[in-house]
């Protein structure tokens, strides 16, 4: 297939662009003459499709990066106990959103649990750093019925940090233990803190 395409720049005078010969059954070639209106015509149809096709996966592919996850689903993989995923999707929010209390409180609550899962010292240090500033940001803001939770972790995080976070840890242990608050092992945490 070649492509062949003629011009017509005055009367009576061709000038080839493209030549579309097409080899037929019997071994000899046509000759089609195509105007530039339809050249033109078809070339705009197919730079709008691809431009339509190129647009979708844009706008498609935005949607995707750009969509939140839900609490619900955070909710859920806590219950899993996937804390790398509760991590994971609370940051996405909180790009989003920074003053959310609950994706403030479900990542303290992960950077608590993927800290004591950890070997590594330092990996350690910095989810308890980490899960302690989101769980104070989470308390400025947060339910009332919430905040106990927050805080026995908050005291739990702050125990870890060692003695000279003593004060702090009994201070949120007691306010968790005050509130009502019920864990198997709050009693225990609030007699090492002392």
């Amino acid at each position: 297939w070649q492509l062949s395409i003629f011009i017509d720049t005055e009367p009576g005078l061709q000038v080839p662009f493209f030549y579309f010969f097409m080899q037929s059954e019997h071994g000899f070639f046509k000759h089609k003459k195509v105007s530039l209106k339809t050249v033109l015509g078809i070339g705009g149809i197919v730079a709008a499709f691809i431009l339509l096709i190129f647009l979708i996966v844009f706008v498609v592919s935005m949607i995707r990066t750009t969509s939140l996850p839900s609490i619900y689903k955070v909710m859920k993989d806590w219950n899993n106990q996937d804390y790398k995923a509760v991590y994971e999707k609370t940051g996405r929010i909180l790009e989003k959103k920074p003053l959310d209390s609950q994706a403030l409180m479900f990542r303290g609550f992960a950077c608590y649990y993927l800290a004591m899962a950890q070997i590594e010292a330092s990996l350690s240090e910095s989810y308890i750093d980490e899960g302690i500033e989101n769980l104070r940001n989470a308390l400025e803001n947060c339910d009332l019925g919430l905040r106990p939770r927050i805080a026995y972790v908050l005291g739990k995080a702050y125990y870890q940090k060692g003695a000279y976070y003593a004060d702090l840890a009994c201070q949120y242990l007691d306010e968790a233990y005050i509130a009502g608050f019920e864990a198997d092992d709050l009693a225990e945490y609030r007699g090492l803190s002392y």
